[in-house]
């Protein structure tokens, strides 16, 4: 993605009002975002002339461990799955508090970046509302690979899946399940006066080497090949002794020739050896599956990108000239908007609603904070006062004349009924916009109410109202 112009264009509003225009179709011009055709590295994959070598079609202990993983992970995991899939159902159609409830309940943890798990008790509905917004559910940590670099609940549940797959097949006979027979050995001496017998596995074949057959190869040679070439892809696994062989086709769950089972060809399900293949002008190509998904998924993302990119410029041409906008103002190279009261930083989710609003999120906060301001405006009134009785506690402690206690008091309950009128307004402002995150309320009156609010903690915390 590329953003042509990086320097800071600031709308000095008091000085160039006739300009605005111009100057907006200058940023418009500059901040062109260009999305280049994604191109993704595959290997080639050629067919080779190749034996297997093999036991004899015997022993496949993989039985005995699956069976074993599904009843134990049914017996102790399986519920924490079901509410997993239970809280992304009610994502979309059960109330914010029963939600964060269920959650509590069952000890699932949701987040707003990697590995940064939300404090449940602090969880915000709109915290809840942008996830199921971009993902369409709530996303938890351990399950979502959106809030969590590692997906150890997710990852686990899919080798139950795997293995309980695998034991049916071989319990209903669509693979095969042997298990070598232990025999008791002829006795025979060891030292003088003592004989023995000693419990053996019974042996019937040795190693064996397949006849010769074509396999396909994934070669070193790698090659560019752009992203929407990828077509008509198929998921394969490699062989787990000829680590460059495909073995499995895990697409269609079977071997991609019915010999290799026959000869016991053994295949690798880590995740980071499954690998996606496909047809490009008359050759095969290999890319491992991860990496192509994510490839596809940065892509998309920065389509999505320049989309909301695109829109969110074109707001510009219509913004008033009581709104500056600087370009790459902010700390992280966010843009800013800022008017006569507040200053902004318009994060992805501030520009989608800015997409969505146009001027009028603009003015509805104008409108909000006007709001708080003027209620900030109010504490002058009881700061002395309350720094008075404050004064009057520090030199005489419990000696305190009721008089002046209850007068604290008084003046602390109306002092605090400023203080919750002005924290509504910041709640709603917080479950729509983030607030006060990257973001500054512009008046000096600011300040004074953060020491209205230290004198009330402290007066209900000497007093108690």
């Amino acid at each position: 993605m590329a953003y042509g112009h990086s320097s800071i264009i600031k709308i000095q509003t008091q000085n160039f009002l006739p300009m605005k225009k111009v100057i907006i179709f200058i940023i418009l011009c500059c901040a062109i975002i260009q999305v280049q055709a994604q191109t993704i590295l595959v290997y080639k994959v050629e067919p080779r002339k190749t034996t297997t070598k093999y036991y004899g079609e015997k022993e496949t202990p993989y039985y005995v461990k699956s069976l074993q993983f599904v009843t134990d992970y049914e017996t102790t995991n399986i519920n924490e799955v079901n509410n997993i899939l239970k809280l992304k159902e009610m994502s979309l159609e059960t109330d914010f508090n029963d939600i964060v409830e269920f959650m509590k309940t069952h000890h699932l943890q949701t987040g707003n970046k990697v590995d940064e798990v939300i404090d449940l008790n602090k969880l915000s509905k709109s915290d809840i509302k942008r996830q199921i917004k971009k993902y369409g559910s709530i996303q938890v940590v351990g399950w979502d690979k959106t809030v969590s670099s590692k997906t150890p609940i997710k990852d686990k549940y899919d080798t139950y899946l795997s293995n309980k797959k695998y034991v049916e097949n071989a319990d209903s006979g669509k693979i095969k399940k042997t298990e070598l027979d232990w025999i008791i050995s002829p006795e025979y001496n060891v030292g003088v006066g003592s004989s023995w017998t000693i419990k053996i596995k019974k042996i019937e074949s040795g190693w064996v080497i397949s006849p010769e057959y074509t396999a396909d190869f994934i070669t070193n040679d790698n090659y560019e090949i752009s992203l929407d070439k990828i077509q008509n892809e198929k998921e394969y696994y490699m062989n787990s002794e000829k680590w460059d062989q495909v073995v499995y086709n895990a697409s269609d769950n079977k071997y991609v020739m019915p010999e290799l089972q026959k000869y016991g060809v053994k295949y690798n399900t880590m995740e980071n050896r499954k690998y996606t293949i496909f047809e490009y002008e008359g050759n095969k190509y290999a890319v491992t599956s991860e990496y192509l998904a994510y490839e596809r998924e940065k892509y998309k993302k920065e389509i999505e990108e320049a989309k909301l990119e695109e829109e969110y410029q074109k707001k510009f041409e219509k913004l008033p000239q009581k709104y500056t906008y600087i370009k790459n103002g902010g700390l992280d190279g966010c843009d800013i908007i800022q008017s006569k009261s507040f200053k902004m930083e318009l994060t992805i989710a501030r520009k989608e609603l800015f997409v969505e609003k146009g001027v009028a999120m603009l003015d509805e906060l104008e409108k909000d904070i006007a709001q708080i301001i003027a209620i900030y405006t109010q504490s002058n009134k009881y700061i002395p006062q309350l720094e008075k009785y404050s004064s009057i506690y520090i030199v005489k402690r419990s000696k305190m004349s009721s008089a002046d206690i209850n007068a604290w008091k008084a003046i602390a309950k109306q002092a605090l009924n400023i203080d919750l009128r002005a924290n509504k307004i910041s709640k709603k402002l917080n479950e729509e916009y983030a607030f006060p995150f990257g973001f500054e309320i512009l008046s000096k009156e600011d300040k004074k109410h953060d020491l209205l609010t230290d004198y009330i903690i402290g007066a209900r915390a000497i007093i108690g109202f």
